[in-house]
């Protein structure tokens, strides 16, 4: 089970950004255990934050100018969402594997491209907890219609989504869960 809950923002300070992602996770806890408390959360050894009383979640939230989105999960789960940006060639060079820069080189929409493989490596990233201290150039993509598999990391999974011009990767360890997304708009 992967819910996938998201809330277009208007004011987009990094600070309205991250109580937005908290707003997403309450919500989603109402709806789904009918919890109204507080909400006590703790960090992992690297820093990945948790539920302290809802030990059958994970969740991950991730927030740009203009979006918020949380995932909930009974397995761990990483998400990533930016809005579709211009592509850094520098960027490009130092994180894309050969494969990924001949996609990215063939592609009709270059600046689209590179936020989807930008954001499916943070999703792996922050699946595995470790943010950016990861190399993300040692994750190697491969796309296969609406999914992505990590080449070289065994039973990791992308799915992506794109709504009103930003791109949204989620990545979970098991392909159940990335055939079974629901999608949901929560407004906040």
């Amino acid at each position: 089970m992967v819910k996938i809950f998201y809330s277009r923002l208007e004011d987009s300070t990094p600070k309205h950004q991250h109580e937005a992602g908290l707003t997403l996770l309450k919500s989603a806890l109402e709806l789904e255990l009918n919890y109204k408390g507080d909400i006590r959360l703790d960090k992992s050894e690297t820093g990945k934050p948790f539920l302290l009383d809802f030990d059958q979640f994970r969740f991950n939230i991730s927030h740009c100018k203009g979006m918020a989105v949380l995932a909930l999960s009974d397995g761990e789960v990483g998400i990533d969402v930016e809005g579709i940006r211009k592509y850094r060639e520098r960027i490009v060079e130092r994180i894309f594997t050969p494969e990924e820069k001949q996609y990215f080189n063939e592609s009709m929409d270059k600046d689209l491209v590179f936020t989807k493989i930008w954001t499916a490596k943070e999703s792996f990233i922050k699946n595995i907890g470790l943010g950016l201290s990861y190399p993300m150039e040692k994750i190697e993509l491969e796309f296969i219609q609406d999914n992505i598999l990590i080449k070289n990391i065994n039973d990791y999974y992308i799915r992506q989504f794109n709504i009103d011009n930003f791109t949204i990767s989620l990545c979970t360890k098991s392909c159940t869960n990335i055939k079974n997304v629901e999608v949901l708009k929560r407004i906040i």
